[in-house]
């Protein structure tokens, strides 16, 4: 029966095929099966070296733009060799400084329609460019862009502080730029830090966003804490993934602590998975912890989740021999509930074990 299913697709295949092919001369976009897409070859990669010499010489966006459209157009050469060349081009340029292609030019290459399609790699019937120029360009632009916002804070470039402020007060949010300047900023020697936190309280709303990560870089816990009382969910998380990743251990835990107290009970729920999973293998830290735990389950906010904290730490006997003792029923099923799953729950954990 393999065969004869096989035997069946073929029409289908030629089908799709004869509707989506079309000559290159017709202006349409060709159709490329993905094992039959050929590779780069040394002309394309001299055409783009070419490319890359224009750019470097010629002054005026206007003429380079016309140099690529001509040859996105150039019909003597075939559509999936002029697409190749282009998008080669724009890899090329990703080993230059900012700004060594016109926004304009960028711009252009991101309205362009695709020349040539193939199967996608998860279905080889839905078609896709096979040089994504509108992506490579969108690529190129946001990496140029988070290296213009690496080079305000640090490097020879390094704007003064107080531009440097002014700069990280009016950056967008999450924008490649200041994801550039977030990065810089893990990178500073604590003076430079310092100058910037006091610029940042010298000016009105001064550095924005991108105050926390100045702090957190400072390792200043007290004005974290202030912040997070008041912040929004989607602030403190990134900050508290990253003060576990770049804190000392201890520093980290207290921020977690402070974090259980937030007024979004996801950020606490994941504050207390994340103390749960650096817990110290000492016996009297982790009873201490689960007492911690106990409390919380009368808690309507987070009774559930310190229910499954205490799951990765103690065994279904122990959850079901403290439920016996028990008064409130809420909080006796609860600790039942969870000593069933537990089994399940120790199994998702790596290596299954508990941490």
């Amino acid at each position: 029966m393999p065969n004869a299913r096989l035997l069946a697709a073929v029409p289908m295949a030629a089908i799709l095929l004869a509707a989506i092919v079309r000559a290159d001369a017709s202006g349409e976009p060709l159709w490329v099966w993905p094992d039959q897409a050929p590779p780069l070859t040394t002309d394309i990669h001299l055409a783009a070296d070419a490319l890359i010499g224009e750019t470097l010489q010629t002054k005026r966006a206007p003429d380079l733009l016309s140099r690529l459209s001509a040859l996105y157009q150039d019909r003597t050469t075939p559509a999936i060799e002029r697409e190749a060349i282009l998008h080669e081009y724009l890899q090329r340029l990703r080993a230059l400084p900012p700004g060594s292609l016109s926004p304009q030019v960028l711009d252009w290459f991101q309205t362009l329609p695709p020349l040539v399609l193939t199967g996608h790699e998860e279905g080889p019937h839905h078609p896709v460019p096979l040089f994504n120029l509108a992506a490579a360009a969108a690529g190129l632009s946001n990496q140029w862009a988070w290296q213009r916002g690496h080079d305000l804070i640090v490097g020879p470039a390094a704007m003064a502080t107080a531009r440097s402020v002014q700069a990280m007060t009016l950056a967008e949010h999450d924008s490649p730029g200041t994801r550039g300047m977030r990065a810089a900023i893990a990178m500073l020697p604590v003076e430079r830090l310092d100058d910037l936190a006091f610029g940042c309280a010298a000016t009105a709303g001064g550095c924005g966003h991108l105050r926390p990560d100045i702090e957190l870089a400072r390792g200043n816990l007290e004005w974290l804490e202030t912040w997070m009382a008041t912040a929004p969910a989607g602030s403190v998380m990134p900050r508290l993934r990253q003060a576990r990743r770049h804190l000392p251990p201890q520093a980290a835990e207290r921020l977690m602590t402070t974090a259980v107290s937030h007024t979004d009970a996801g950020v606490a729920a994941w504050a207390l998975s994340d103390i749960t999973s650096h817990l110290p293998k000492a016996a009297d830290a982790r009873e201490a912890w689960g007492q911690a735990l106990l409390a919380l389950l009368g808690d309507d906010r987070l009774g559930a989740a310190a229910a499954l904290q205490l799951a990765r730490i103690h065994p279904p006997d122990w959850l079901l021999e403290a439920a016996a003792g028990e008064p409130d029923e809420r909080i006796r099923r609860r600790l039942e509930l969870v000593a069933e799953m537990d089994y399940a729950l120790q199994a998702s954990e790596p290596g299954g074990v508990r941490p």
